[in-house]
């Protein structure tokens, strides 16, 4: 079973199975030279970092909350999980994801197991999509045999560092491949750039659910830039600053600009989240847990003027990038 296989599994409310037998992730075999290679160590945090902001007591509710989820996991002592970004560092605001990882071990699991383990995905998916009823994906699945040729377009490994363990604190043993990462990232960056430039102009795709999937492919455009052009590999926020650095002069960031006032003046109306409620609790009817997301997130929307701007100045900031890259 192939990863992607593996996530849509895990992830999604509905399958018809796993696989005929059990699953069986080992290590791959490194045919590179070491020169390509890089080996980091470093254990995984235990609490959230910056206590001193003003936001620390509602992060620290929702890592306790998702603790106490995993725990009910059979795989609890040899499945990773970890909560990354400004959940684990600092700084949310209501457009804020919140972005949980799992590491599936290097060892047979079976039918069972990934079944216990796809049960405790979907309570935590739950609780999250509680938290934002506008959050448009998932949980992000990652085998810790990738780990002994990492792609750093996945996660950057500073990223890593801040992350918060969710069920104890975890060494982790990364051996990162440069080259790889630089290859994936480009592919990831041509994918974001198009993902935007199709985005149609319509009333549905100006409601708040589709304008945060938009805003939140834009804002991993200048992350991907960075890493596939300069190869650097950044926190998401640092990234997009020194993204800003090297490449306003070529290329305008007005989306960019745009983007960080959204997420920083967003706003969910209180409604949302009851209208979300209900569809859950209507379960047989829209049993899908994005459904909820989808069908809440589609009744508020931005005002149509700034919204058709931003999509315009999007559009132009992926189509500069794509050039540039192809350049």
């Amino acid at each position: 079973m192939r990863v992607k296989e593996l996530s849509n599994y895990l992830n999604a409310d509905f399958s018809n199975s796993i696989t005929n037998g059990d699953l069986n992730f080992k290590s791959r075999i490194l045919k590179k030279s070491y020169q390509d290679l890089n080996s980091v160590s470093f254990s995984l945090l235990q609490n959230p970092g910056n206590i001193n902001s003003d936001c620390y007591s509602k992060r620290s509710k929702v890592v306790k909350a998702l603790k106490k989820i995993v725990s009910k996991s059979l795989l609890v002592n040899e499945v990773i999980f970890f909560i990354q970004g400004s959940y684990a560092t600092g700084n949310i605001t209501a457009f804020s994801d919140i972005d949980v990882s799992v590491i599936i071990p290097d060892k047979k699991i079976s039918k069972k197991e990934a079944k216990n383990l796809r049960k405790v995905i979907r309570l935590m998916l739950g609780y999250i999509y509680s938290v934002d009823p506008l959050m448009h994906h998932g949980i992000e699945i990652i085998l810790a045999c990738d780990f002994s040729r990492y792609d750093e377009s996945i996660l950057p490994v500073k990223t890593l560092r801040s992350a918060v363990a969710l069920n104890e604190s975890r060494q982790m043993n990364i051996i990162v491949d440069h080259e790889l990462s630089v290859i994936n990232a480009k592919k990831k960056l041509v994918k974001q750039c198009d993902a935007v430039i199709l985005f149609k102009e319509n009333k549905m795709n100006q409601s708040l659910y589709k304008m945060k999937g938009l805003i939140s492919v834009l804002m991993l455009i200048p992350v991907l830039l960075l890493q596939a052009d300069v190869k650097e590999f950044l926190y998401k926020r640092d990234a997009i600053k020194r993204a800003r650095d090297l490449y306003i002069e070529k290329i305008p960031f007005t989306a960019i600009d745009m983007a960080t006032e959204f997420r920083k003046d967003w706003l969910v109306p209180r409604y949302i989240y009851y209208l979300r409620k209900i569809i859950v609790l209507i379960n047989p009817v829209f049993p899908n847990l994005q459904n909820a997301q989808r069908i809440s997130g589609s009744t508020a929307f931005i005002n149509k003027n700034k919204a058709d701007y931003f999509i315009k100045e999007a559009k132009n900031f992926a189509s500069l990038v794509k050039e540039y890259i192809d350049d």
